[in-house]
């Protein structure tokens, strides 16, 4: 039943029981500034209120659970002029995709000061009120909104269910990919049991080659989530494949398996495929191969099911709401001619990033939900819903929002317009490669797998050579990337010293338009164990022609990262530069002799090499160096910048 609303809350929310603008039409507006309206003059009014009026006591509640039961105490034995209660700001959106008017309201307490001071304001409380109309004015059903008991994510399935039907059958930009038996995952966990006297929880692994199924009708979800605590995880592993095969009790999944399998049955797919599960764990070859699939298996999955908010396998996926908060107010002049329903819920983030959701901190997340066609993911607030052609939510709020994964999705990757344009492939990769190296790898002999599905898509697209996190076309172009952070950990073993992936860190990664270089790739040459992305890196180096310039490191005695660089060359041997962009990892931290690469015209910036002492002019990259003003001035001379200076060397 809608609750009473009292005469205070009924002016405070004007923009959401005003008649709603034309439909079809988004916009956001400002209808009262901070601190125009006031709520109620004193706190002790307030409390006695929320009594009786059901938005005061949900403002109440909020302000008891934010900033504890002893501040309202102390609010209360102020005298009745010391707080106020003021409505501070309204944004209102009518007509979201044509049906419903949304408002959020901020609400806070404003502290009466000495008059030479101004007011101070403390906001406590942020809510979305909704007014549900279709473009006739007449009252639609939302669950998210129209739900006045506690309910579940589960119970709202349904929602899912109508999402992926409207991407069957109404998106062009999602159409149903073809595939071939090679890239479809060796196994899959069939969640409907086809023995009819079988228990309805039975779930079990099959061969996807023994299925009498065609590959391209296949039709499968796929899990992406974090592992958590390894030892609360089932796995299967050589010695239960069999037991598997045969059956996997429901009892013994973890929670984030199990409401996996929940969803998957409810959507009507018949299988689904978890790493851990279809993966024989333990068994490099089979990881091997897999592995080298991972980018097909999630492109070619029906659905993508992203366990979003769990930090673990044990979590689960879903989450349980409070009711909403119905209200029935009036308008002030009654031009409606009756009462209307508000609906009230604390404001939802709906911002999908690596900060408020642990699965998308993973490194192997990121070409997840890249070259996944679809994917619904369960954050700690509600559903969201994003595929090649929109986004949604349960609350209706993230229709035309964007995506931290919407600027190269698999569709963009596959673009006809990267092989047509190569500074397009530039720029792309360029961006690529900075938001993998935000993310964590628990594994750093992953560094290239988690990546190697985009790599392989990218190749196909456009014919391109890969290298060790590079083009070939391109490789001296990018090659001048640098970390944001040190980290005090050495380079990964295995993966070249030039190339970005051989550090645990986030980079930062520009492209050198051709025309500006002043270097020369004379060879490159990257070997794998196995496959190429996959396996691990046997050799890999890089041989160049361009200006090598010897320095010295001098490092400060009370900064380390505090390094310059003094060349041996010029007017001044002084002349150098320090940045806090060197080096690479603490642990190439230190004095000692250097060379400077420069690969551009843009002369205040170097890659800094050693020598490795393995063999003559073989060098790996140490840092990222950036010049002092008087270098740059100097550096145009044409003893440091001449044909002569120009040599020949090798870096691994």
């Amino acid at each position: 039943m809608p609750g009473p609303v009292c005469r205070f809350c009924q002016r405070l929310l004007p923009g959401s029981i005003q008649s709603p603008g034309p439909p079809g039409k988004m916009s956001n507006r400002q209808i009262a500034n901070p601190g125009d309206v006031e709520h109620y003059p004193n706190f002790r009014a307030f409390i006695n209120s929320s009594k009786n009026c059901t938005l005061c006591k949900l403002i109440l509640d909020h302000l008891i659970i934010r900033t504890g039961q002893e501040y309202v105490d102390e609010r209360v034995a102020e005298c009745p002029e010391g707080c106020a209660v003021k409505y501070l700001l309204c944004l209102q959106s009518p007509h979201v995709r044509n049906r419903i008017q949304f408002t959020m309201c901020i609400f806070g307490i404003v502290s009466h000061t000495p008059p030479e001071r101004e007011c101070k304001t403390h906001p406590f409380l942020q809510l979305s009120i909704l007014r549900m109309v279709t473009e006739n004015y007449k009252q639609v059903h939302i669950p998210y909104w129209s739900a006045l008991e506690p309910f579940s994510t589960e119970d709202n399935l349904s929602l899912v269910s109508n999402w992926v039907t409207e991407c069957d059958h109404s998106h062009e930009k999602c159409p149903v990919p073809s595939h071939s038996q090679s890239e479809m995952p060796a196994r899959l966990i069939q969640v409907k049991p086809t023995d009819p006297n079988s228990s309805p929880n039975t779930l079990q692994l099959v061969q996807v080659s023994s299925l009498s199924t065609p590959s391209q009708e296949i039709k499968y979800a796929a899990l992406s989530h974090c592992w958590g605590d390894p030892t609360s995880l089932l796995q299967t592993t050589s010695q239960n494949l069999q037991d598997h095969m045969q059956e996997i009790p429901f009892s013994t999944l973890p929670q984030s398996f199990q409401d996996a399998v929940t969803v998957t049955r409810k959507l009507g797919i018949p299988y689904l495929w978890i790493d851990s599960l279809c993966i024989i764990q333990g068994d490099a070859q089979d990881w091997e191969v897999e592995a080298a699939k991972m980018g097909s298996l999630y492109q070619n999955a029906y659905l993508t099911i992203a366990a979003t908010k769990a930090s673990g396998s044990t979590e689960g996926l879903f989450i349980h709401y409070t009711p909403t908060l119905q209200l029935e107010v009036s308008t002030p002049d009654n031009s409606l001619g009756k009462s209307i329903h508000l609906y009230v819920r604390p404001w939802v983030w709906f911002e999908l990033t690596p900060e408020r959701s642990p699965l998308l901190r993973r490194a192997w997340v990121f070409q997840e939900m890249m070259l996944s066609r679809r994917t619904i993911h369960f954050t700690e607030e509600q559903i969201y819903w994003s595929c090649g052609t929109c986004r949604a939510s349960e609350n209706g709020t993230w229709d035309a929002q964007t995506s931290v994964f919407d600027t190269f999705n698999s569709q963009h990757i596959l673009s006809q317009s990267l092989k047509q344009d190569h500074s397009q492939l530039m720029r792309a990769w360029c961006s690529i490669a900075v938001g993998y190296s935000r993310g964590a790898l628990t594994f750093t002999k992953d560094k290239f797998p988690a990546l190697a599905g985009i790599i392989q898509k990218l190749q196909d697209a456009t014919g391109e050579v890969p290298l060790a996190g590079y083009w070939k076309s391109s490789i001296l172009s990018t090659l001048d990337w640098r970390v944001r952070r040190p980290l005090a950990e050495p380079k990964n073993p295995g993966i070249p010293s030039w190339s970005w992936a051989s550090v645990n860190a986030e980079i930062e990664l520009g492209a050198v338009l051709n025309q500006n270089l002043q270097a020369e790739l004379l060879d490159c040459n990257v070997e794998w164990s196995g496959a190429p992305h996959s396996s691990s890196i046997t050799n890999a180096t890089l041989t160049i022609r361009a200006v090598l310039i010897p320095a010295t490191l001098s490092t400060g005695t009370d900064n380390k990262r505090d390094t310059r660089i003094r060349f041996g060359i010029g007017p001044n041997p002084y002349t150098g530069f320090h940045s806090t962009n060197f080096p690479d990892t603490d642990w190439e931290l230190g004095d000692g002799e250097v060379a400077c690469l420069f690969l551009s015209e843009r002369k205040y910036v170097c890659i800094v090499l050693q020598e490795t002492g393995r063999v003559k002019d073989e060098y790996r990259r140490v840092g990222h160096g950036r010049a002092h003003s008087e270098w740059v001035a100097f550096a145009g001379a044409e003893e440091i910048w001449g044909e002569d200076r120009r040599r020949v060397f090798t870096i691994v």
